[in-house]
């Protein structure tokens, strides 16, 4: 019997969720910061960022797979943006 999870064709679909999820959690620091509470979402993005990339690189379609890791790579890399936009906006 086949494991719909281990099955090639659900790496893509994981992959475009991890990246998905990364931009979900740039929305409480750039939306609803509070100083006193601020939100801890955004460490996830560099985490979600690399399990994308991995999920991408086992796609088999060359296209998907190389646009998949283009953007779990810039999920991953995002965290200095984030914290560089969100210092602009809020300060310091």
């Amino acid at each position: 019997m086949k494991n719909s999870i281990s099955s090639k064709n659900s790496y893509p679909t994981l992959s475009i969720i991890c990246f998905l999820l990364g931009l979900l959690c740039w929305i409480p620091n750039l939306f609803f910061y509070d100083a006193n509470n601020p939100s801890l979402f955004i460490f996830l993005t560099p985490v979600l960022g690399a399990l994308g990339i991995y999920f991408a690189i086992k796609c088999r379609n060359k296209s998907l797979k190389n646009t998949l890791i283009v953007l779990n790579g810039l999920i991953a890399c995002s965290i200095g943006l984030v914290f560089f936009i969100g210092t602009l906006i809020w300060g310091p």
